[in-house]
């Protein structure tokens, strides 16, 4: 039956991240641990989730002009979005590792060395009215190159991509928690 109320508009939302370790939060209002980083202004556009499944492949036979089984295909989710702020927290987000010190008269910023992986744990946070979502993920790793428009007729955006790491005993790469009513009593 057609439910007007299970129709979901995320109209805020905001991203935090963490050290793998950190510990992710198991219930919608669980409040985040301290070392959780609010990244700021997102792109007004939003973040895009995947949970990256690939089709998997048809096996065909002589005798039937249909697929007799299918592979599994592989998954490799991933959530992708553009942080609109420039700091200490983005700039190592969105290259995917590397450091920022000061200097005698500002910053400086170091990419990471090739090979360099960060993981993090991420949350991102939405809200369509009262109703509440939370994407989390308790291992996710910026691969991407970064391409970042350097103009004037726009905010010079950090487009991230985080690809999930799936747990080593192969549980799931991410969760979503929510207060939503229609996913039950």
């Amino acid at each position: 039956m057609a439910n007007p109320e299970a129709v979901v508009i995320p109209g805020v939302g905001n991203l935090f991240v963490a050290p793998v370790g950190t510990g992710l939060p198991v219930d919608i209002d669980e409040a985040l641990a301290g070392a959780f980083v609010n990244v700021g202004f997102l792109h007004e556009g939003g973040a895009t989730f995947s949970d990256g499944k690939a089709p998997g492949s048809a096996i065909y036979s002589w005798q039937r002009r249909a697929p007799v089984r299918r592979t599994v295909g592989n998954a490799e989710p991933y959530l992708e979005l553009q942080l609109r702020e420039w700091d200490e927290n983005t700039f190592p987000i969105a290259f995917g590792g590397g450091s920022v010190s000061a200097t005698a008269n500002g910053h400086i910023f170091v990419p990471p060395t090739t090979g360099e992986t960060v993981q993090r744990e991420i949350v991102l946070a939405m809200s369509d009215g009262s109703r509440l979502f939370r994407l989390t993920a308790g291992a996710a790793e910026v691969h991407t190159a970064l391409q970042l428009p350097l103009n004037k007729m726009d905010n010079a955006a950090l487009a991230v991509r985080f690809e999930f790491v799936t747990p080593s005993d192969d549980s799931a790469p991410f969760d979503f928690l929510t207060n939503a009513a229609q996913f039950g009593s």
